[in-house]
C-alpha cells in the first residue's frame, strides 16, 4: 500500500464529521490543526445541550481515527480510507530516496 498522510481543510474535515454528528453551520466551529503531530481537531457547542463537543482526526499507531467527545460520552469512528480519499483528507506521500 501507497504510504498516505493525513491533509484536511475546515471544509473537508467538516463534511467527515458531519457524517457522523449534527454541527451547528461551518461559521460557528472551530478548526485547528496539530502542530506537533498529523492531525486535526474542531470544537463547537451543541445547540442541544449547550455542552462543547471536540473532534479529532489523526493516525495512531497506523490506524486512521475520528474521535468525537461531548461533555458525557467519547465515540470513535474508523472511517473507510476510499471515503477520506473521495474527501480529500487522505494523500499518498512519495516514498524518501534512500
Amino acid at each position: 500500500m501507497t504510504p498516505m498522510k493525513l491533509k484536511a481543510t475546515k471544509t473537508s474535515m467538516y463534511k467527515l464529521v458531519s457524517e457522523y454528528a449534527q454541527l451547528p453551520l461551518m461559521k460557528h466551529v472551530e478548526y485547528r490543526k496539530h502542530t506537533r503531530r498529523n492531525g486535526y481537531d474542531m470544537q463547537w457547542n451543541c445547540s442541544l445541550t449547550g455542552y462543547e463537543q471536540k473532534a479529532v482526526f489523526i493516525i495512531c499507531g497506523g490506524a486512521i481515527m475520528l474521535i468525537i467527545e461531548s461533555e458525557d460520552e467519547r465515540k470513535v469512528h474508523r472511517p473507510e480510507v476510499e471515503s477520506l480519499i473521495a474527501l480529500g483528507l487522505l494523500i499518498p506521500t512519495s516514498p524518501i530516496a534512500a
